[in-house]
């Protein structure tokens, strides 16, 4: 039977090369950060359902509920940001898709490269800088976490082109010209987009980005229908880890996200569907208003949210970090989105918060935030 190794331990080089190896001896892995509350790893190992467990090196088998499907080398485990993580298996040609068409698209040549990864590398954009350098035969440096200054390092000692994956929170804090290409996991692309950036769209099923600046990846077919996106592909992953598939009849992914193709063919994708806020009957995407606001503004922390209202169901919030440091009011919000959009997308509320609620991969929750605030005035 095929085995399913669990790694709970430090992010490191050596964790990526045995990972690596793993797969490549015909295993499935799937990894889980360390410092997760016990409930919650519990949790994740019976999403994951592990034949094996490593925790810092040591292994101990397991009985799993289901058997590994055979196709599998990979098992990631969504953001769970919708509810409760799934566990989505990739076989090897998933991945091997995925990295070179992105390999593709950022003309990146084999041999000549150097990934530096800080992601968590239990979620699978940070995992596929391990199968990118690998299909590239490009060094990796994975990081635990990210220091800044040895990230910089790093980057300036290299003599090949520097490529990494980073989020918009990282931005201001590197200097983005030693990179050639960074890849930018962005559901609203920051204000002022580096022009070496690349926002990328994708998912844990889609095996990360497989449509870079709107335009879809090699053998990516996008369709929206109803208003939601559809994916389809060689990076798809095959199934959960029931082994139920993913993709409807025709091969279509169902992504639960809202877009539009626009007549230039490019995608442009406006937030999950069940993050619209219904306020008064009119639907409003939170990342549509989070464009306008970053056009007129440099906000380095905030979202936008759904916040219940007893007249109108919802209406639309605002969340900001260190909202002193910001110095900018509700009032001057309201004028930015009321120049730009209907009158339904006006922010009616704000909230000042130390930190915003996020996932381990710094996606904001918003349904988190409707939930602590939608009882405060």
């Amino acid at each position: 039977m095929k085995e399913l190794k669990l790694f709970i331990q430090e992010q490191s080089n050596e964790l990526a090369m045995r990972l690596l190896e793993e797969m490549l001896a015909g295993n499935a892995v799937a990894v889980a950060n360390p410092h997760w509350p016990k409930r919650f790893t519990e949790t994740i190992v019976e999403v994951i359902d592990p034949t094996v467990v490593v925790i810092d090196k040591v292994a101990a088998r397991r009985v799993a509920n289901t058997d590994v499907p055979e196709h599998s080398s990979l098992v990631a485990t969504t953001s769970g940001t919708s509810g409760l993580p799934k566990g989505i298996c990739h076989s090897w040609a998933n991945l091997e898709a995925s990295a070179k068409a992105s390999l593709s698209y950022l003309g990146a040549n084999k041999g000549e490269g150097l990934w530096i990864n800080a992601l968590p590398i239990n979620h699978v954009g940070g995992f596929t800088t391990i199968t990118k350098s690998y299909f590239a035969n490009h060094r990796l440096e994975t990081l635990g976490s990210f220091d800044y200054a040895t990230f910089d390092e790093i980057a300036r000692r290299s003599d090949a082109p520097v490529f990494t994956s980073l989020v918009k929170a990282n931005l201001s804090k590197l200097d983005l010209s030693v990179f050639e290409k960074i890849l930018l996991g962005a559901g609203t692309p920051p204000s002022k987009r580096p022009v070496n950036a690349v926002v990328t769209y994708g998912l844990t099923e889609t095996g990360s980005g497989c449509v870079y600046d709107g335009v879809a990846l090699l053998d990516v077919v996008i369709q929206v229908v109803e208003g939601e996106v559809l994916l389809k592909g060689p990076m798809i992953a095959q199934s959960y880890r029931n082994g139920t598939p993913l993709t409807d009849t025709n091969g279509f992914f169902h992504t639960g996200d809202s877009g539009s193709l626009g007549d230039d063919g490019l995608l442009s994708v406006t937030g999950r569907i069940s993050e619209v806020i219904n306020t008064g009957g009119e639907k409003v995407a939170p990342n549509t208003v989070e464009e306008v606001i970053n056009e007129a503004t440099d906000l380095p922390e905030y979202a936008i949210f759904g916040c219940r209202d007893e007249e109108f169901g919802e209406v639309v919030a605002v969340a900001i970090a260190h909202h002193e440091e910001s110095r900018i009011t509700l009032e001057s919000l309201q004028q930015i989105v009321a120049e730009k959009l209907p009158r339904y997308c006006i922010p009616r509320r704000l909230f000042a918060v130390d930190t915003l609620p996020k996932t381990d991969l710094g996606k904001v929750q918003r349904k988190r935030l409707t939930e602590i605030f939608s009882t405060a005035r």
